[in-house]
């Protein structure tokens, strides 16, 4: 009996060293928009992440059952748990989908127009502009939650949800891809703030790494105080400033 207790446990600690141990995943990003450059890579469970190059390739440090969150502006976020078939896949793919952005609703009119300007504008009925404030109703003044917000709060909005979502790690995990959204928006404002030219002649970044330059920025305490301020001229020392510091960071 004793005998057979002492081999199930090494066996159970050889299992557990098996599946503890770090992988090097490679794969690539695949998407009917062939824009797969620079698609966030997270490993949720080890908080460490990479950027796909221009082809949508990327590799990535994990272990089995850790997961990982594909995210990027254009696509839909995908979260993957790693799994011993992934890992023996020589071709890891991943595919992603295009967000779709709801168009608002075009009415057209019965009215009919002759084409000129003065008369066309008497025979266009106006209906009066209603809004919250005219209607003297409450106004919202806070902005509209998340997804990842709404996400938390539907996790977190009774005392059993809270005490199962706690012990499960799910809320931990909410939490988590809250703040990479966040940090996502951060980069993009910092993107659409300067031209592409200023990134490469002023801080030595060529253009396949102007958003993994800006997540680097986005770790410094000043970057986002500087994105508030709308300074760009401030902005624009702070990025040329951390440019040296990026380039001995990537090793160039």
């Amino acid at each position: 009996m004793i005998k057979h207790l002492l081999i199930f446990i090494l066996l159970f600690v050889n299992f557990t060293c098996i599946a503890q141990n770090s992988f090097e995943l490679s794969g690539r990003v695949i998407a009917q928009t062939r824009d797969t450059l620079e698609v966030s890579v997270l490993n949720l469970s080890r908080e460490t992440g990479v950027v796909t190059n221009e082809k949508g390739d990327f590799k990535i440090d994990v272990s089995i059952g850790e997961n990982l969150y594909f995210s990027s502006i254009q696509f839909e976020p995908l979260e993957v748990e790693v799994t011993s078939t992934i890992l023996e896949d020589p071709n890891y793919m991943v595919f992603l989908f295009p967000k779709i952005n709801e168009l608002q609703e075009v009415l057209l009119s019965s009215v009919d127009l002759i084409g000129i300007e003065e008369t066309d504008i008497k025979n266009i009925p106006l209906q009066p502009y209603l809004s919250a404030a005219n209607l003297g109703l409450p106004q919202a003044t806070k902005p509209l939650p998340t997804i990842e917000e709404r996400r938390i709060y539907t996790a977190s909005s009774g005392p059993l949800d809270l005490l199962i979502n706690t012990l499960n790690g799910e809320l931990k995990k909410l939490r988590k891809l809250n703040e990479w959204a966040k940090l996502d928006r951060l980069v993009v404002q910092g993107e659409q703030a300067m031209a592409v030219h200023y990134f490469e002649e002023y801080c030595g970044v060529p253009e396949a790494y102007i958003s993994d330059f800006i997540y680097f920025c986005a770790q410094d305490d000043r970057y986002k105080p500087l994105l508030k301020q709308q300074d760009k001229l401030k902005l624009f020392e702070f990025f040329e400033e951390k440019g040296p510091a990026y380039k001995e960071f990537r090793q160039w």
